[in-house]
């Protein structure tokens, strides 16, 4: 997490933000989660900190900026959040009955990915498999 937070914090340095504590709290938080999460949850997760809704709604954007967050739009639950560092390329498989989410890694998938992509002439930014199911507990409720 000290990687992850220093990188934050140069961010937010090279581009003259402020570094408060009520950020570095946030950024703290969300690099110890590994698994999606809302805006709404995070907050959740800091209510002993008091940290208002808009601070983590506008800590997230700036993590997102740095390249440290992604922001996905699947799912039941709205925007969701993960950070990526330590989280190297993988699929999300997506349930269409409950929502469930699931991540699949496999580094060939991704390397063929890339290559066909960078074949066409494209400088490859990111990428964001999404592959879309029912799950095996809502296929066996029926």
């Amino acid at each position: 997490m000290k990687e992850e937070l220093s990188a934050f914090l140069d961010f937010l340095r090279e581009n003259g933000h402020r570094i408060t504590s009520t950020r570095r709290e946030v950024a703290k938080r969300v690099f110890s989660l590994h698994e999606h999460f809302t805006a709404d949850e995070l907050q959740f997760l800091l209510r002993s900190k008091n940290i208002s809704r808009a601070t983590v709604y506008r800590t997230l954007t700036l993590m997102v900026e740095a390249g440290l967050v992604k922001e996905h739009a699947f799912g039941t639950r709205g925007k969701l959040y993960e950070h990526v560092i330590g989280h190297p390329g993988h699929f999300h498989l997506i349930c269409d009955v409950c929502g469930a989410i699931e991540e699949i890694k496999c580094q060939e998938a991704t390397e063929a990915i890339l290559k066909a992509a960078e074949g066409s002439g494209y400088r490859i930014l990111s990428t964001d498999v999404v592959v879309h199911g029912i799950c095996s507990k809502c296929q066996d409720k029926g």
